[in-house]
């Protein structure tokens, strides 16, 4: 690699490499090792995706996780934070940040002419793992490096993820495999001027929006998609989550409607009665609900049903695959 291509690639990352030799195994690929003495980028790769994760972790950590004594909680589920890291993270973001920098042209492969996306997010891993060795695990270092290549703050900071989010969960419940969510992006160059518009495909629905860069593109998008949802009286109810409740499992689906965010509080006790029955006694968010029963199992079964159909119809009418639950649990009304 020429001098002043070294110096160009530190101009662009920003950063001044001590071993110019790390910066020169980055940019190499296993077919061109034997050019550079025996080295190529994908140590550097494997270090920079640790790396990656690790300052991706950090950011949650400052910005979406509270600590408090009890321990660490946060508005986002465990899917939801999976889901944001997937985004910012996975290969075609990756390679897209790669081609925004221009740095795709230093990269030293057999396959030059055409270079696939996957040779894009690998170089840069392998730029950012460079530096963290360059640096010695530098945090400073590492985390402006991804900070600079990757933007997260962009996802993160955004309340808009929001919406993005609900479009995948509504896509993941009412889509099949032949309209599933799919995602095009638009380069649009006006006079020194470059756009980009992204186009949502789902369900029977499309939506375009045009912004200044591709998530802010994707996150419009994403508003639009859900206004549209919305429109059509289409949203998702807590019904779509209770596909598999039987009248067995009520308890799991009330702590799976409590995650999704329908409830905030439950709490279930049981006490055994002079007559030798059970009266179970449950509580969704302030909401009591008792029964008893000459079976301590069937007592809470048969509350948990109750609980969830209070959520589904709010006016105490009974749902009626509930009740079919119920009458298999020999329910009285009356009791």
């Amino acid at each position: 690699m020429k001098e002043k291509d070294i110096k160009e690639i530190e101009d662009i990352l920003g950063y001044t490499f001590t071993n110019k030799n790390l910066l020169i195994q980055a940019f190499t690929r296993s077919s061109e090792r034997e050019k550079n003495n025996n080295r190529d980028s994908e140590i550097l790769e494997f270090i920079g995706d640790t790396v990656i994760n690790y300052v991706i972790i950090q950011m949650f950590n400052n910005n979406l996780f509270n600590a408090d004594n009890y321990g660490l909680n946060s508005q986002y589920s465990e899917g939801e934070l999976t889901e944001l890291k997937s985004l910012i993270v996975e290969n075609k973001n990756l390679a897209a940040k790669i081609d925004d920098f221009g740095l795709d042209r230093f990269l030293r492969s057999d396959n030059s002419k055409q270079i696939p996306s996957s040779f894009k997010s690998d170089l840069l891993e392998s730029i950012v793992g460079a530096i963290a060795i360059d640096s010695h695990y530098e945090e400073k270092e590492i985390y402006e490096i991804v900070d600079y290549l990757l933007m997260p703050r962009a996802y993160i900071g955004s309340l808009k993820f929001n919406y993005y989010l609900k479009l995948k969960q509504w896509c993941k419940i009412r889509c099949t495999s032949s309209n599933k969510l799919k995602e095009n992006v638009e380069e649009i160059k006006n006079d020194n001027n470059i756009q980009y518009k992204t186009t949502l495909r789902f369900g029977n629905y499309e939506v375009s929006a045009i912004d200044n860069s591709k998530i802010d593109s994707l996150f419009e998008a994403s508003i639009l998609a859900m206004k549209k949802i919305t429109d059509n009286k289409d949203e998702i109810t807590i019904k779509d989550f209770l596909v598999g409740l039987d009248q067995n499992n009520g308890w799991s689906y009330l702590q799976k409607i409590q995650k999704l965010g329908y409830c905030s509080n439950l709490s279930k006790e049981y006490k055994k009665n002079e007559d030798g029955t059970w009266k179970a006694t449950y509580m969704v968010d302030g909401m009591r609900t008792l029964y008893t029963d000459t079976n301590k199992k069937n007592a809470g079964n048969i509350c948990a049903l109750i609980c969830i159909n209070s959520l589904i119809e709010p006016r105490f009418q009974m749902d009626d695959s509930i009740l079919e639950l119920l009458r298999k649990l020999n329910y009285k009304e009356t009791a």
